[in-house]
């Protein structure tokens, strides 16, 4: 092999997009960070593209990894999250859909709300590129949102 062919080939070997092959436990490990960091409030371990655009209800909520690294660490309504529960996941593709039900409130104090929520993930080479959210809410009251729970 020529010296030319093989410095392209360790290049490309090299390369951010041939730098990590992501499989579906891969794409899942990458949202389960996410789903960690709105239990948490710490976003510094979600793998994040720079440019990662977050969705919620049809309004955009992030555009940049900085924006969405804030707002999860944050935003009043992040920090109103006490848990998730009744997780459902499954990968098709590059894509990661999760369902689950999100208990927000006041820590030491009675539950404001429940929600069951969806959520899409766009997972490329490990790190997550977009992220759509549906959340179905009713404050004070067991949620019976539009799709079945598991």
């Amino acid at each position: 092999m020529n010296k030319t062919l093989s410095a392209a080939l360790l290049s490309l070997a090299l390369s951010p997009l041939a730098a990590h092959a992501c499989d579906n436990a891969c794409k899942v490990a990458a949202v389960e960070s996410y789903l960690t960091a709105l239990q948490t409030h710490d976003a510094s371990l979600i793998p994040l593209t720079p440019t990662v655009r977050r969705i919620e209800n049809n309004l955009i909520t992030a555009d940049t990894e900085a924006g969405l690294r804030k707002d999860l660490t944050t935003s009043a309504k992040f920090k109103l999250i006490l848990g998730l529960r009744d997780k459902q996941i499954y990968v098709a593709g590059d894509e990661v859909f999760v369902i689950y039900t999100v208990d927000a409130g006041i820590k030491n104090w009675p539950q404001l709300a429940s929600g069951r929520t969806f959520e899409r993930f766009r997972v490329v080479n490990g790190l997550i590129d977009q992220i759509e959210v549906v959340v179905y809410t009713s404050a004070g009251k067991a949620v019976q949102p539009p799709w079945p729970a598991p």
